[in-house]
């Protein structure tokens, strides 16, 4: 009878540490995923950045070339000599 209490308790302790290392491979490949959407966060990140920064550029490229046009109309209004 002792035997077979300790042939169970020993199938428990299997059946324990067969599901603990499930359990660490899960978290493994949980920690890898993680990993991965940090990364494509980061450069989706740097991807908006740079989208704002170019619209930002845009923005000033019009705004110098509305000035620029205005500068030359004016300028071609002036009396010419």
């Amino acid at each position: 009878m002792l035997t077979q209490s300790g042939s169970l308790a020993d199938q428990e302790t299997v059946a324990r540490l067969a599901e603990a290392d499930l359990i660490a491979e899960d978290l493994e490949r949980a920690n890898a995923r993680v990993a991965e959407v940090e990364r494509r966060n980061e450069k989706l990140r740097a991807e908006i950045e740079a989208v704002r920064s170019g619209s930002e550029s845009a923005d000033r490229c019009v705004l110098f070339l509305s000035l620029v046009c205005g500068t030359s109309a004016s300028a071609d209004a002036l009396p010419r000599r």
